[in-house]
C-alpha cells in the first residue's frame, strides 16, 4: 500500500505549531457583521471565548474568522467549520465586502443566547512523515440577541 504524497509547506506554517498549543491561537480575529443593520464588531483571536450582545433588531449576521497570517500561506492544509447551536453552517457563496476578506458564514439568530463554535483544524503532517498529524482549536462565541 502506497502512502499518498503530502506536499511540502511554507516553513513559517510549521513554525506556528512548534510551541505549546495552549499558547498558540490560530485566529487573529473574528468579525461579526449584521446583514440588515449598520452593526459590526471584531473580537480578538487571542482569546478562545467571547460574549457579545447584539441590538435586538439584528437577525442575520455574517461570521468571518480570520486566520493568522502564517496559516494563510497554506489554505489547503487548514479547514474552518462553524457550528451554531449544534447545527453546522454552510460556507457562504460570495457576499464578501472586499476581495481579501476571510471566508464567511451566514447565520440567522434566535432570540436569547446563540452558541457559535468555530473549529480550526490544520494538517501539519510533514512531507517525509508516514503518520498524519492534525492540530485543532475551537473558539466559542456566546451571541445574545435580546427579546
Amino acid at each position: 500500500m502506497q502512502v499518498p504524497h503530502i506536499p511540502s509547506a511554507n516553513p513559517r506554517f510549521f513554525q506556528v505549531f512548534n510551541t505549546d498549543m495552549n499558547k498558540v491561537r490560530l485566529l487573529s480575529q473574528t468579525m461579526i457583521i449584521s446583514t440588515e443593520r449598520d452593526f459590526r464588531v471584531s473580537v480578538r483571536g487571542d482569546y478562545v471565548g467571547h460574549s457579545i450582545t447584539l441590538p435586538s433588531k439584528v437577525q442575520n449576521i455574517k461570521i468571518m474568522p480570520k486566520l493568522l497570517q502564517d496559516l494563510l500561506t497554506e489554505p489547503t492544509r487548514v479547514t474552518i467549520t462553524v457550528i451554531q447551536n449544534n447545527t453546522k453552517l454552510n460556507l457562504s457563496e460570495g457576499g464578501f465586502l472586499e476581495d481579501n476578506d476571510p471566508p464567511c458564514w451566514n447565520s440567522t439568530l434566535s432570540k436569547g443566547v446563540n452558541i457559535i463554535k468555530i473549529n480550526v483544524t490544520a494538517n501539519i503532517t510533514q512531507p517525509d512523515n508516514m503518520v498524519s498529524d492534525y492540530r485543532s482549536q475551537t473558539y466559542v462565541l456566546f451571541v445574545t440577541l435580546p427579546w
